[in-house]
């Protein structure tokens, strides 16, 4: 049985695999946006559906109104 000396000191500059170093500037292209994607108000707050029938949702959701306890 022979036993193998290795150097683990540790190494600087890039990493074995490649690494270059990040560059700091963006896109300076034209702004292609048109608008906002989202224009419209939140639409949880229209009324899409009737008064008269019971809750079908079986699930607590996720929202806030959702994890309050309810009474009536």
């Amino acid at each position: 049985m022979t036993i193998e000396l290795t150097d683990n000191t540790p190494r600087s500059g890039a990493a074995v695999f490649g690494e270059k170093p990040r560059s700091a500037k963006g896109y300076t292209g034209p702004e292609r946006r048109r608008g906002h994607r989202r224009s419209h108000t939140d639409r949880r707050q229209e009324m899409r559906f009737d008064m008269d029938k019971p809750d079908r949702r079986v699930c607590v959701g996720r929202r806030a109104d959702d994890k309050r306890p309810k009474f009536w």
